[in-house]
């Protein structure tokens, strides 16, 4: 059943196997999958079903460090994410696909880096998710797509880039699971249900509870025998360091963990890319849409293979091309997109067929500086706001470009193009064509060009904030995504992650989840 929090009587104590906090990709992914298992759930909510601005406010913090995006006019933390049922699916772009092996292998030249769970054991719970995207085939090597679509074969497809598949099932989780979770007999949702700080017992390691205040309304606590954070990457720190009521750092941050190696997945628009090839040759690499489905398809990346990152000690990558066409005024300061491309007006001796803007998608170094803290301010509901200080590393912009120079090096091996890099000076500006579809408008601004100090944007993905080891001096949670040192706080998301790899976070949240229901059903169920 769904509830609204408001219709709890205050200082009333509710009690329940299994608290989880966020109704977003995890939590609703856990509660679905504790169906039947014998526990009894409750999943607190703090936004409503829709978004509402008073709840949103909520998430206002303060930024240094990097900004996300245009530092005179950055996003701030309250518009990159979304509060109510379904978090931040409900503007999700779909994008799925699975963590490489590799990433989760771990490199030799990253004491860090690597997953402390089996790759196979991963595998198996991707399958077991992919249905909940409408994933009916969980395949994602470009060969096969390119032959199931009828499509022109990969570039690149023999080298150290290779194509790889992301298929893009933008599911609203809210609206799409609603009626799972309302039909449940073992599971109550709470919205507008605000936990205000993880209780535990002195002196014990034992989670005794939440606390939990609706805006304008009631305060209540809910007793459970497990509790479940899945509230974000950010926000998952933000409670953790909150709950300092008998822990004064914060519970499960005794080694000072929480809240550090925050990462995103660093972007930039590197150059362009002029082959020989048609835009309609290269449709595997645009947003290619399935048969008799406007919503649902699949776009490819290149991506690095682990010998070129393993030799030259590199992060992960990927690129994208995304397709242009350079309209006749497209003035710049310096230099504008008419100039660049008559720059490779001839490819390998064939007039060039296409132009693609070539965007990188860099792995974040972990960094202990890239952290969140509290701050002195409070918040509507009396919790402090956070300040989060998103710190990159010389080594994540160089390890981007000595990809996209591999990349470029090798179009022109292989004689199907030519590329043209102008880090830090394309100024993006789409212009509707009036058919849905965009003209690709970008200026270059050549006295921008910088390949060290280049700003990135980011990409709503929020990681490694309570991050996975086996060790609590090297992470929050175990590999069960149970905190280190206290018996029944377990973490979901993507704050768990280990490393950030350069995959999108989402298929990989959800895998977890699924995985992370199926530990407590066969340890708390019969305990």
């Amino acid at each position: 059943m769904i509830r609204d929090g408001h219709t709890i009587t205050n200082g009333d104590v509710r009690t329940t196997d299994v608290c989880i906090i966020g109704g977003g990709a995890a939590g609703i992914t856990i509660a679905r999958e504790l169906r039947g298992s014998g526990l009894n759930v409750i999943l607190l909510e703090g936004g409503g079903l829709e978004a509402e601005p008073a709840s949103t406010r909520l998430y206002e913090g303060t930024m240094v460090g990097t900004s996300f995006g245009d530092a005179k006019h950055p996003a701030t933390l309250d518009v990159v994410r979304l509060r109510y049922f379904g978090g931040t699916t409900n503007h999700w772009a779909g994008y799925c696909r699975p963590q490489a092996e590799h990433t989760v292998a771990g490199a030799a030249h990253r004491p860090r880096s690597g997953w402390p769970i089996p790759y196979a054991e991963l595998t198996n719970w991707y399958e077991h998710v992919a249905l909940m995207f409408n994933i009916d085939s969980p395949v994602f090597d470009a060969p096969t797509w390119s032959h199931k679509l009828g499509l022109a074969e990969p570039i690149l497809d023999h080298s150290e880039y290779v194509s790889r598949v992301t298929q893009f099932r933008p599911v609203r989780f809210g609206s799409r699971f609603r009626s799972d979770l309302e039909a449940a007999s073992d599971i109550e949702v709470v919205i507008h249900a605000n936990v205000t700080e993880v209780l535990i017992n002195d002196n014990t390691d034992v989670v005794r509870g939440v606390a939990v205040a609706v805006l304008g309304g009631p305060r209540f606590v809910v007793e459970a025998r497990v509790v479940v954070v899945a509230v974000g990457g950010i926000e998952n720190a933000r409670l953790l360091l909150a709950s300092n009521s008998t822990r004064t750092a914060g519970i499960g941050n005794a080694n000072d963990l929480v809240g550090r190696y925050f990462c995103e997945h660093p972007t930039v628009e590197v150059g362009y890319v002029f082959l020989d090839r048609t835009p309609k040759e290269l449709a595997l690499y645009a947003q290619t849409t399935l048969p008799g489905d406007e919503y649902d398809g699949v776009t490819t990346s290149l991506v690095a293979q682990p010998g070129v990152i393993d030799e030259h000690h590199l992060l992960d990558f990927e690129a994208v091309l995304l397709p242009s066409t350079w309209p006749d005024r497209a003035q710049g300061d310096g230099v504008d997109a008419p100039d660049v491309a008559r720059l490779a007006e001839l490819v390998g001796g064939e007039p060039t067929q296409s132009v693609s803007l070539l965007v990188a998608y860099g792995e974040q170094e972990l960094n202990p500086a890239s952290r969140i803290r509290l701050t002195t301010e409070r918040d509507a509901l009396g919790i402090p706001k956070l300040e989060l200080n998103w710190r990159l590393l010389d080594i994540d912009r160089a390890s981007m470009m000595a990809h996209t120079r591999a990349v470029a090096q090798e179009i022109g091996r292989q004689g199907i193009g030519r590329v043209r890099f102008v880090p830090g000076a394309i100024t993006p500006a789409p212009t509707p064509t009036g058919n849905g579809s965009f003209l690709g408008l970008y200026t270059v601004d050549a006295s921008k060009i910088d390949e060290h100090h280049f700003d990135v944007e980011y990409s709503n993905h929020h990681m490694c904030t309570t991050r996975m080891a086996t060790s609590a001096s090297e992470g929050v949670v175990d590999p069960n995504c149970r905190v280190h040192g206290l018996a029944n706080l377990y973490v979901a998301g993507s704050s768990v992650f280990p490393v950030s790899s350069s995959t999108p976070p989402t298929f990989t949240i959800t895998a977890l989840a699924a995985r992370l229901a199926d530990h407590l059903a066969r340890t708390w169920s019969h305990a």
